[in-house]
């Protein structure tokens, strides 16, 4: 078997621009009612007059649309590979279709240890989901536990689509694949160290995002709808191969958005400090004063938009900034006069010690010497030995 016998040769590449077109209005307008739903709903502000926590919730949001159709787009690549494996291996042993040694090698292959085939296709379907939400289409804005239950709702999508095709199809083709899905679906809910708490903070979880799931399922059909219904995708194929066709095309257009959505969210949306959990860094709130910090504007913190709204040659013209230059003019005068204070200070306590030096020189030096003065003056010249001594000996500190 060829790879030209799982596609329509008619498909052509006008017919696929039409088709991406189609894709990429239906993604679009998907993301749009999320943005709708965020202003109606939970009363949002939206654009660039939205505050930081709401621009952070908004692409949240659209980020948990991104991941749900990358999860679905990974766990699909896993039944279509193992459809189209065994598809391969049942037309083999009928002796249809050519072979060669490598193909009859990978069938003996195949035929002996199915088991750990499917478990490598598993792993492998999981870093490709890691390298695609991750590195080729990031989205920065979930951490690792929302990842892990929109890939949980991921394989809950694929297992719907399943059973889907089990009603019109062969059944005993994905059998086997909804066995492996579900199997790895309780092992997420329960497993040997698991507590009622985070069983339920899972079931919880996976019901908030529920909508995400919802819209997914119709966008698909509807997709798939048009593709069959405009002869895009043939019947003879397997459906799990058509739908599949339409989770790439779904892809390409998601890498489009979040690039669109990281462009819109640098130029028009600036950067306020918010950090990735989309909280504001308010650690230095109240610990200096305004005049004392530059990046400080009435005891707050100036966050980048400011600093570049608040140019230093419009501080005369802009109220808040002509506060913040009244207050700094202030400071420094304060600073002037305290050093000025302290350096006229510091010239009288020389003047002082030079004083004393002098009248102590001035003194008799004997003992006779003394008692020829009076006791006045005796008293003078022990009260001035007695201010030298402290302020060459110990330090002078009365400043």
């Amino acid at each position: 078997m060829t790879f030209e016998a799982y596609t329509n040769p008619d498909f052509t590449i006008g017919q696929k621009f039409l088709f991406f077109i189609i894709t990429f209005i239906g993604i679009t307008i998907y993301s749009l009612l999320v943005i709708m739903i965020q202003k109606l709903v939970f009363r949002l502000e939206i654009g660039k007059s939205a505050t930081d926590s709401d621009n952070h919730k908004l692409f949240h949001r659209l980020h948990r649309l991104f991941e749900m159709i990358i999860s679905g787009t990974s766990v699909m690549s896993f039944s279509v590979a193992y459809v189209v494996i065994n598809h391969i291996n049942s037309l083999y042993s009928a002796g249809q279709g050519h072979s060669d040694a490598a193909l009859s090698n990978f069938i003996g292959l195949w035929t002996e240890g199915k088991d750990f085939i499917l478990l490598l296709l598993i792993l492998i379907s999981c870093v490709l989901n890691t390298v695609l939400d991750s590195f080729i289409i990031p989205l920065k804005e979930l951490d690792k536990s929302e990842k892990a239950t929109m890939r949980m709702l991921g394989m809950f999508y694929v297992i719907i689509i399943l059973i889907y095709l089990n009603m019109i199809g062969d059944s005993s083709q994905y059998g086997p694949v909804m066995m492996y899905y579900l199997g790895l679906m309780v092992g997420r809910f329960i497993y040997f160290d698991a507590s009622f708490e985070d069983f339920w903070v899972n079931i919880k979880n996976v019901f908030i995002n529920l909508p995400y799931l919802i819209m997914c399922l119709i966008l698909t059909a509807l997709l798939c709808m048009f593709g069959f219904g405009q002869g895009y995708f043939l019947e003879r194929n397997y459906y799990i191969v058509d739908i599949y066709y339409v989770h790439l095309f779904m892809l390409i257009c998601v890498f489009i958005l979040n690039i669109g959505l990281l462009i819109y969210k640098a130029v028009k949306i600036p950067d306020n400090g918010i950090d990735d959990e989309g909280m504001e860094d308010n650690s230095f709130v109240g610990t200096h004063q305004a005049g004392n910090n530059p990046h400080h504007v009435n005891n707050r913190p100036v966050n980048n938009s400011q600093k570049r709204r608040h140019h230093p040659k419009d501080y005369d013209n802009h109220p808040r900034t002509n506060s913040y230059s009244k207050s700094n003019e202030q400071n420094n005068q304060l600073e002037d006069n305290n050093r000025q204070a302290i350096s006229s200070r510091s010239k009288i306590n020389s003047q002082m010690k030079t004083d004393n030096r002098k009248r102590l020189n001035s003194y008799p030096k004997t003992d006779s010497q003394l008692e020829n003065n009076s006791p006045k003056e005796v008293n003078r010249l022990l009260k001035a030995s007695d201010i030298l001594y402290r302020e060459e000996g110990n330090g002078y500190h009365n400043r």
